[in-house]
């Protein structure tokens, strides 16, 4: 293609532009755009710009035959960033035809949201190791277990379960690491457990 380069773009846009064989060349600084908009037309080459006034100018003097390509969203776009941008999309749209065809960097410039970390979930034998601690010798029933998971491990699913649905997970997940360990179960239904000595003694 053959190139006209806006003062405001950097001027490493021209380089890698050139190495890419496109016919480059730069609008001298101080230029109005009426002058610019002419040298575009008279060198029938597609000015890149950022400026925004082109848009107005070639309603009322008509767009150079090969167009304009208007970069928008550039704002916080700096240096190599910025370049890549440019250069990708000049090559992308070869020829954007006798208008002005703007291309946003928005998305480019956007920064992504770091997605907040998920908070670690205590594995069941952590949580069976801290309710054999913080359990009494003796029978106990799930219900026990919920207020010390509460507390303990506020992230826990199970911590948010109530009633019959936390007696199920612990009875699925929990207890068979307290068994494990020497705990026992002394009714099936409803549930009834007990602390052993055994079962203290595995986490000392």
């Amino acid at each position: 293609m053959k190139l006209l380069i806006d003062e405001q773009i950097p001027k490493s846009v021209d380089d890698a532009l050139s190495k890419k064989n496109h016919s480059v060349k730069r609008v001298k600084k101080g230029n109005s755009d009426e002058n610019i908009l002419r040298q575009a037309k008279d060198g029938d080459r597609t000015l890149l710009t950022l400026d925004k006034d082109f848009k107005k100018l070639v309603q009322e003097k008509g767009a150079p035959p090969k167009g304009i390509i208007r970069f928008t969203g550039t704002f916080g776009l700096k240096g190599d960033a910025l370049t890549k941008f440019i250069i990708a999309e000049v090559e992308k749209i070869k020829n954007p035809g006798a208008q002005v065809y703007e291309v946003s960097g928005a998305k480019q410039n956007a920064n992504p949201k770091t997605p907040s970390p998920k908070p670690a979930v205590a594995s069941a034998a952590q949580v069976a190791r801290t309710l054999i601690q913080g359990l009494a010798l003796g029978n106990f029933r799930s219900s026990k277990c919920q207020k010390i998971i509460t507390k303990q491990f506020p992230t826990h699913p199970m911590a948010k379960m109530t009633g019959a649905e936390f007696g199920t997970a612990f009875k699925e997940t929990i207890w068979p690491e307290i068994a494990k360990r020497g705990g026992k179960l002394r009714r099936e239904s409803p549930a009834r457990y007990e602390m052993t000595q055994a079962a203290k003694d595995s986490v000392k």
